[in-house]
């Protein structure tokens, strides 16, 4: 049997017992896990497994703080007792296109953990998947970390119009571990590509993805 691969978290604040990441299956949406698995005689997102490997891929980061942000004068102050966030100047995301919902202020969660890998493999640190309902959007970034020797903070806009507490152990990035592969791309287009029981996807019984292809991931 493989012995599962390792991601280490290792706490810079071992002076404080602060919240810790845990695997993204346990931070399922409510909205997800209180969806009808069918609805009006058809299946709803409740059955869609790429959306639920999505909720469950790697880990999440919470916020290890609560912090209040008050937005005054089109820029966000905020306050918390521990330091979780800092800002950074405007000016270097100043070409960077923001959605016109959210504060052109960038911040960043100040992230409490030193991240390691095995070697060859890195990290991708994301906002977590598929959340819209949070006050915030963290950026996306990767980085080598069986060989990154420092925590990784992750930059972050906030949602205009927004003011009061994002409590503790809200989840703030999702992390997600993978091997680095080189990769060279192919395209096929002198001939149609045929899926020969194409018609029958659409038979009873349904989610033929789930019974057929997908391969079950594991975050433990």
């Amino acid at each position: 049997m493989m012995k599962n691969k390792e991601i280490l978290f290792h706490s810079e604040r071992s002076e404080f017992d602060i919240l810790k990441p845990y695997p993204a299956s346990k931070d399922i949406p409510e909205w997800f896990k209180n969806t009808p698995p069918v609805a009006e005689n058809d299946l709803t997102a409740r059955r869609c497994i790429p959306l639920l490997d999505s909720f469950s891929a790697g880990y999440m980061i919470p916020l290890f703080s609560d912090v209040y942000f008050n937005e005054e004068n089109d820029s966000f102050v905020s306050k918390s007792v521990i330091d979780v966030t800092s800002s950074h100047p405007k000016f270097q995301v100043e070409k960077f296109e923001i959605d016109s919902s959210f504060n052109p202020q960038p911040f960043k969660w100040l992230n409490p953990w030193y991240i390691k890998t095995p070697k060859g493999y890195s990290t991708m640190f994301i906002h977590p998947l598929n959340r819209t309902d949070l006050p915030f959007y963290s950026l996306t970034g990767i980085v080598d970390t069986d060989k990154h020797p420092l925590e990784t903070n992750f930059p972050f806009f906030m949602k205009k119009g927004f003011s009061g507490e994002i409590k503790a152990g809200t989840p703030v990035i999702q992390a997600i571990p993978f091997k680095r592969d080189d990769w060279s791309m192919k395209i096929k287009d002198d001939e149609s590509y045929n899926y020969e029981p194409r018609w029958s996807w659409f038979n009873p019984p349904m989610a033929k993805y789930r019974r057929m292809f997908w391969s079950r991931k594991k975050y433990e």
